[in-house]
């Protein structure tokens, strides 16, 4: 700006745009910055940025470097910083102490997941839980059950059992025997069997069929008193109720075969007169020559008949209760009659080859094989257990 006014001559103040005597106007000598050359503005434009980017560069390194140290002083075990008690970070802290290591719970649970799921299938692959499910459904259908079955294997077999039978059950069971309701029991037995089969060809093992009862108060009515005496003990009985492992032995309650039909096919091959008639004439033989044979006593009350050959041909045992039963053999040693007494009452048993064939009841009944009865059943099945134990003499 000029000092003096060229329109007027008069002197012109410092920082005033215009004459004050005529009122002239006057340009600055700073042009404005639009005015500016525009590469001038781009230089301080990229001035500025250049600063603000530099400043933001600089408080975000103090600022991550600041965090990384304190982080470090956290982390590191021989520095400790106590946080104000009842603080959050307190708290965490807590937690973390009972929590076992990240490193150990991760493994932990790279562990256990596999154990889990190996688990889960190896029930569902195992066919053994499904078949202890399907011999459990079978109280769903029959009068009784017994209790949980449980399948146990081992090295030579898988074996079908119920620990601790359920006392209802077995009374139930009892109660169908003494009243001669077989039907209804080998049915379930049957299909007990047919389950064992099934898991013999699912898993290629030997299957065994045991249930007993441990120091139980209950025994059937009908039990044979010999059976009685040796299935009781101080606590009580301990009875076999189904045990075998093949259709021809699997047994009820000690002499009731849960498949007929090979012992009555074997009955009935037999011409049961004639076999009678040489019955009776060996046993009148045994009787008359009786004198002739050496005596020994087998066991207490029981008076042995030898002959010269060393073979038993008659065995007479006299019971503390006044019963008595006769058994004859052949000269091979073979059973073939018995005779019991017991409270005034006569039974005759005819055998051959080791099958009863008739037997004749105390009022006089004659029953052969062909016609026979449960009651008859039972007997052949018991005395053929009777004549094994008086082979290795073991008597009652």
């Amino acid at each position: 700006m000029p000092d003096f006014c060229t329109n007027c001559g008069m002197k012109l103040k410092a920082d005033t745009h215009f004459c004050e005597n005529c009122g002239q106007k006057f340009s600055s000598s700073i042009p404005p910055a639009s005015d500016l050359p525009k590469e001038n503005q781009s230089k301080r434009k990229k001035s500025v940025l250049f600063v603000c980017l530099a400043g933001f560069l600089l408080i975000f390194i103090a600022g991550y470097y600041s965090w990384d140290h304190l982080r470090a002083k956290t982390l590191d075990p021989e520095v400790s910083v106590k946080p104000e008690t009842g603080s959050v970070l307190e708290v965490e802290e807590e937690r973390n102490e009972d929590a076992p290591p990240a490193s150990q719970e991760s493994e932990a649970e790279h562990t256990s997941e596999p154990e889990t799921k190996d688990k889960s299938v190896e029930n569902k692959e195992d066919p053994l839980v499904r078949y202890e499910e399907k011999l459990n459904n079978l109280a769903d259908v029959h009068p009784f059950g017994l209790g949980t079955w449980t399948l146990n294997k081992n090295a030579q077999e898988i074996e079908l059992s119920i620990e601790n039978p359920d006392s209802n059950g077995i009374f139930t069971l009892y109660q169908l025997y003494d009243t001669g309701e077989y039907d209804v029991l080998r049915a379930w037995a049957q299909e007990v069997f047919y389950i064992a089969q099934e898991i013999e060809e699912s898993t290629g093992s030997k299957t065994s069929i045991s249930i007993s009862t441990t120091c139980d108060h209950q025994v059937p009515e009908t039990m044979f008193p010999s059976d009685m005496l040796s299935y009781s003990g101080s606590c009580g009985y301990s009875l076999p109720i189904l045990y075998g492992d093949t259709k021809e032995n699997l047994t009820l309650l000690l002499h009731t075969k849960v498949f007929r039909e090979e012992e009555e096919l074997l009955s009935r091959s037999f011409h049961v007169p004639s076999i009678v008639d040489s019955i009776k004439a060996e046993y009148s033989h045994i009787n008359e020559s009786q004198n002739l044979y050496t005596q020994e006593t087998a066991a207490p009350d029981v008076t042995e008949y030898i002959n010269e050959n060393q073979v038993r041909r008659k065995l007479v045992e006299q019971k503390l209760d006044g019963s008595t039963i006769e058994s004859f053999y052949t000269d091979n040693g073979e059973l073939f009659f018995i005779y019991t007494m017991e409270d005034g009452m006569e039974n005759r048993y005819y055998f051959s080859d080791g099958l009863l064939v008739r037997w004749i009841d105390p009022s006089g009944k004659t029953i052969d094989a062909g016609n026979e009865t449960e009651e008859y059943l039972k007997y052949n099945h018991y005395w053929q257990e009777q004549r094994s134990k008086w082979k290795n003499n073991e008597f009652y």
